[in-house]
């Protein structure tokens, strides 16, 4: 999951023209979820055991953009999300920004 997953992040900071930095906070999977992020560019934090608020606030803690996004890694997202962002961003219609996954 975690490459298509990736795959979507990546095409929609290209279409959005935007440079992401990817981090990948890992629990302790037993497949190569690690090693496929690596080679899509994400740095990878293992941390196993610990439960998802510790996990997102690692990532966050070593995150150096002015923005976060938060996604699971069974999560495709729209190519078009981060436009959406940008466009609530400049009318500064919001601050903090969801996406329904259904």
């Amino acid at each position: 999951h975690i490459t298509r997953t990736l795959d979507s992040v990546l095409r929609a900071a290209r279409a959005a023209t935007l440079d992401c930095e990817l981090i990948v906070v890992d629990n302790g999977s037993t497949d190569q979820g690690p090693q496929r992020a690596r080679e899509l560019g994400a740095r990878v934090l293992l941390c196993p055991g610990i439960g998802i608020g510790a996990l997102r606030n690692r990532g966050a803690a070593v995150a150096t953009g002015d923005s976060l996004a938060f996604l699971d890694a069974d999560i495709e997202v729209p190519g078009n999300w981060l436009q959406l962002w940008q466009q609530a961003q400049a009318e500064r219609r919001a601050e903090v920004f969801a996406l329904d996954c259904a």
